[in-house]
């Protein structure tokens, strides 16, 4: 299973096109079997859910640079608080998905409404 993984990520690195060969560069001559074979070997050694996280990293970059800055702002964090934190940084990371102006004025007035109610207490 690795090695075809392995394989199937390095046939499909040769065979995207890059950038600067859109640009009028001329074009690197194809991976042989050979050297796929022996560029995808190494890769096969590691287990697949290390290659599995280390797709998911190289996917979404920014979200795993996010996730080590909050992990280093929060280090004491355990158990319940742990919970508790990332619960919050859920809600956060929802709002920031969905700014606007129209949903801060919902948020406005559930707020005003759920005051006026006592329903928050």
């Amino acid at each position: 299973m690795r090695r075809i993984l392995g394989t199937f990520l390095l046939w499909l690195m040769a065979a995207l096109p890059l950038p600067a060969a859109a640009q009028g560069a001329p074009e690197p001559a194809p991976f042989k079997p050979e050297e796929l074979e022996q560029l995808a070997a190494p890769i096969a050694l590691y287990p697949d859910a290390l290659v599995a996280q280390i797709l998911m990293a190289a996917t979404y970059p920014l979200e795993v640079v996010a996730a080590a800055r909050w992990v280093k702002a929060n280090p004491g964090l355990k158990e319940k608080a742990l919970e508790d934190a990332l619960q919050k940084l859920q809600y956060d990371l929802f709002y920031i998905k969905n700014f606007s102006l129209l949903f801060d004025l919902s948020i406005l007035f559930t707020t005003i409404k759920t005051v006026a109610l006592r329903r928050g207490t």
